[in-house]
């Protein structure tokens, strides 16, 4: 049960005009004139937040009173200190034929709750019987403030409490993650309540606007849901519900069980395969699932062109809410499409189809031998997004470049073409939920010390401006995804961005498994801090993880499950200063 966690509540009256009339009662609500408190008194609000004492009282003029000619109606604002999923509920006492509407909302807006956002309407009208009664809900909302207006009222209505039940799917957190930099520990810690958000009989985007499994949003969420809960069935079923949407062509819709295709999430839906496979050490799923991949596979040689790169494809390119060239043959698109060639390749040798194997890398082969030459530019210095018409484009991305090195497919230095990538200013920049790879980059070739400082940097500003749970993009209130900023509103609790919380675990703390009955990883990255603990679950158990830095040397200790293979590795930087105590040997 979730109550009222601050005293930021207020109040004014909504005014009216007779003879005002809308099917909808959020538009309705949309319509109200908020006035300073006019002839209406709401008594002893701080009843309504936890550790309020006794009960808050509305009074406001009757509707049968005639010399009353305007109808105002008493108002309050109640604040739950943080995002939620739940169901709100509302202990009442008052005349029959009261009327309570309530609006919902992640954020105010002038002040107020507004029930409308992105054409998603937010709002529940409840007519009271005679006398105390508690009223709850049908049907669950995510939403951080409440608002109450208050019609019809005969007699002064009494409130006892108002509330809401919280719900989620039924997970604990059976990762951990502490270290010496509070800043870093809640953002691990907000990221794992974004997760959590985000799931109720499935994997959503989102609480707010559709609460909709999409595929691209879910290949991120797996790894998070790996590190932060260790659930094993949320992430299989998000594998078996697309498989069982896959489309006649072979596509996968870009939301479950619907119509539309994104066609880089159904290339991500191969390697989230790998993951959650890798994860759950479930070859059976691998085998169940296979045809799928193969459908996937054969259908998009259609739209290889002679040079093996994907182009004309059917479904919408997306890569991330920015401005990214996709014209013609996409860089990350075809980066993209060469990681799910080597993934699907993977899980083909692991359940004993090696002659699909063969098929895949070489096709993911044909990419490598050209793509440098396709997409890099001398003169900059960098991978351009796309090529059209043989002719290079002038856009030029953190996604190409982060992608580029993340697929294998460069052929310079990595590790300087990944710090131009984080520092140069005029790169279009990655959103949260392409971060995920940019950081998966910097995490695999040695840059943990610029990851960190880029998730500090990024997701510390949403901290600092009062996150509760991460937002869908840097901003909350706008867009640069066409190039130009465009007044949108965007949701404030969105999976894709608690990116940082999977690879703290991975990363910083240290553990993860990367291949198919691949050893436990333990290889610490400092980054700067002095200590750091927690739990990462694996597919062989709990590994329970600390390591301090003194002196200049690093000390880790773990305790992983008996039986599983580990390889310690020093961090880039360490070779020689560390030392790993594992088991107590």
């Amino acid at each position: 049960m979730v109550r009222l966690g601050e005293v930021r509540s207020q109040e004014f009256s909504a005014f009216v005009p007779r003879g005002f009339s809308v099917e909808s009662l959020a538009v309705f609500l949309l319509h109200d004139v908020p006035e300073a408190p006019r002839l209406t008194r709401i008594e002893n609000l701080e009843a309504l937040v936890e550790g309020g004492a006794g009960m808050a009282v509305v009074t406001q003029p009757s509707p049968l009173d005639i010399h009353e000619t305007d109808q105002f109606c008493a108002t309050m604002i109640l604040d739950f200190g943080r995002e939620i999923d739940a169901y709100g509920w509302i202990d009442v006492e008052g005349n029959e034929g009261a009327v309570v509407d309530v609006a919902y909302a992640e954020q105010l807006t002038g002040g107020r709750v507004p029930p409308i956002r992105q054409n998603t309407h937010y709002a529940d009208r409840y007519v009271l019987r005679e006398g105390r009664q508690r009223h709850e809900v049908y049907d669950w909302k995510g939403y951080r403030y409440v608002q109450l207006t208050f019609r019809e009222l005969t007699r002064p209505l009494v409130i006892h409490g108002v509330g809401a039940t919280f719900t989620s799917y039924p997970v604990e957190r059976r990762g951990a993650f502490e270290c010496s930099d509070d800043l870093v520990g809640r953002i691990w810690s907000t990221g794992a309540t974004t997760q959590q958000l985000c799931m109720q009989g499935h994997m959503m985007d989102c609480p707010w606007r559709e609460q909709q499994e999409w595929l691209g949003d879910g290949r991120v969420q797996l790894l998070i849901i790996q590190n932060a809960f260790g659930a094993r069935d949320m992430t299989r079923k998000f594998i078996e519900d697309f498989a069982d949407s896959q489309f006649d062509n072979g596509l996968f819709p870009s939301v479950a069980f619907s119509t539309g295709c994104i066609f880089d999430y159904a290339l991500w839906w191969l390697q989230g395969l790998k993951d959650v496979c890798v994860f759950n050490g479930d070859q059976e799923l691998a085998r169940q699932v296979f045809p799928n991949a193969v459908r996937l596979l054969d259908a998009c040689r259609q739209w290889e062109n002679a040079e093996g790169f994907v182009e004309k494809h059917p479904g919408h390119a997306f890569v991330d809410w920015a401005h990214v060239g996709k014209a013609g043959v996409c860089a990350p698109i075809n980066a993209i499409y060469h990681i799910a060639l080597n993934a699907a390749a993977d899980t083909a040798e692991r359940i004993g189809k090696p002659g699909r194997a063969s098929e895949w890398r070489a096709r993911a082969g044909r990419i490598a031998a050209l793509y440098h030459a396709k997409f890099w530019n001398e003169g900059r210095g960098l991978y351009v997004d796309n090529v059209a018409d043989n002719v290079q484009s002038a856009m030029f991305s953190q996604h190409t470049q982060a992608i580029t090195v993340l697929a294998g497919l460069h052929r310079v230095e990595a590790t300087p073409l990944l710090r131009r990538t984080v520092s140069d200013d005029s790169l279009t920049r990655t959103e949260p939920y392409f971060s995920f790879y940019l950081l998966e980059a910097l995490g695999r070739n040695g840059l943990a010390p610029e990851g960190l400082d880029f998730i500090r940097r990024r997701w510390g500003a949403m901290i600092e401006q009062g996150a509760t749970s991460f937002w869908e993009e840097w901003q909350t209130n706008g867009t640069f995804r066409a190039g130009r900023w465009t007044p949108r509103p965007r949701s404030h609790c969105h999976a894709w961005s608690a990116a940082p919380t999977a690879w703290l675990s991975r990363y910083v703390l240290g553990v993860r498994i990367e291949e198919y009955g691949g050893p436990i990883i333990i290889e610490p990255n400092p980054c700067g801090l002095t200590e750091a603990s927690g739990v990462v679950p694996t597919a062989y158990g709990p590994v329970a993880i600390e390591w301090r830095v003194r002196d200049c040397r690093l000390s880790v200790t773990a305790k992983v499950p008996q039986g599983a293979q580990t390889l310690a590795q020093d961090p880039t930087g360490w070779a020689g200063q560390a030392t790993f105590t594992i088991n107590e040997r």
